[in-house]
């Protein structure tokens, strides 16, 4: 049976390999031709590289988007020619289930969606950013060396913190504004400050007009200590703060208390699971002896079932904007549901 498994294996991750290849040539196809304007215009005005860096940093993007289909394309492409070559009917002959004979594949499943989760999480999040850079750049509304300011926000204690021109990751923020929050608007400090920054292990105002309740101070520069308010995170915390939740890895949600934190993190675990999921409602279908003389179409009719998982996933990361919807504890009770339904399937295979 070891022999068995390691040659379905390397078959299968040949085959997940060539098939991962090709999806995402054809994703780069469609994406090229879709924007042709930009990358042409990019390409005549000398900005090539940044189009190469753009197609680097979205690289792993291209990947992730594939990696649940391929798994399952994979499955078939071992399957076909063992069932069409009469292997399989001599091994349940032999007394091993078709099930036992592909084993092995569900295993290369499995590793396949540890790969989507580190992508989703680890990689993705990280290259989203400067993938946009790039972008910019490419398109010429960015030079070489630059990058565009934007406003945040966000909320401290008793105040709401507006800045309307930030660099988060070099720690620089001008045109700040802190007002009370909520209730506590009436009775906290005020504060305009032409500029915020980090020296000295403390964040410091620059040209501050702090607003109290019965007096107006004026610094040409002080900590923000010293101007009644607090403001707790370090430069590189308020830049995992700033960022959006889809820019965050999974610790970086939890850190930042994001909104719904655990709820986008199972929405990238039942990612990871996709893989698994699409071979087992792809491949027991497959496996139709009586059938075994149309194999194109049944590895077309086979690959159907996997919209089941697929668009359950979608739906779930559709709920997730629904504020009345736990989409932590939905996305538990789909993924085992479909788990159930998968692993009935994959038990009941047969010729």
């Amino acid at each position: 049976m070891k022999i068995l498994d390691r040659n379905v294996i390397e078959a299968a991750f040949t085959r997940w390999a060539l098939v991962l290849l090709l999806g995402i040539f054809l994703i780069f196809i469609g994406d090229f031709i879709g924007k042709m304007g930009d990358y042409i215009g990019a390409i005549a005005h000398g900005r090539s590289l940044f189009l190469i860096e753009f197609y680097l940093y979205r690289f792993p993007e291209f990947m992730t988007i594939w990696l649940p289909l391929s798994t399952a394309v994979a499955g078939l492409l071992t399957a076909a020619p063992m069932l069409r070559q009469g292997t399989l009917v001599a091994l349940a002959a032999a007394g091993i289930a078709p099930r036992r004979v592909f084993t092995g594949m569900l295993l290369l499943a499995v590793a396949v969606g540890a790969l989507g989760f580190v992508l989703k999480d680890q990689v993705n999040p990280r290259l989203a950013r400067l993938a946009e850079l790039s972008r910019q750049r490419m398109v010429g509304s960015l030079k070489a060396d630059e990058e565009r300011a934007r406003s945040v926000g966000w909320q401290e204690g008793d105040h709401f913190w507006a800045v309307m021109q930030a660099w988060p990751d070099v720690g620089e923020y001008r045109q700040v504004g802190v007002f009370g929050a909520d209730g506590a608007r009436t009775e906290s400090t005020m504060l305009l400050a032409e500029r915020l920054f980090w020296r000295d292990d403390a964040w410091r105002l620059a040209e501050a007009v702090v607003v109290h309740s019965s007096t107006i101070d004026r610094h040409q520069e002080c900590t923000v200590a010293e101007a009644g308010i607090a403001l707790t995170p370090d430069p590189d915390q308020l830049a995992v703060l700033l960022k959006s939740d889809n820019d965050k890895t999974s610790s970086e949600l939890l850190a930042s208390h994001a909104n719904k934190a655990w709820g986008k993190i199972n929405l990238r675990i039942s990612f990871a699971l996709l893989a698994p999921l699409c071979l087992l409602f792809a491949l027991p279908g497959f496996i139709r002896f009586d059938r075994r003389g149309n194999i194109a179409t049944l590895i077309i009719s086979s690959l159907g079932y996997t919209l089941i998982p697929i668009v359950a996933h979608g739906l779930l990361v559709r709920l997730l904007v629904s504020s009345t919807v736990n989409a932590a504890v939905l996305s538990v009770v789909v993924i085992v549901a479909l788990f159930m339904v998968g692993a009935w399937r994959w038990w009941r295979m047969r010729l």
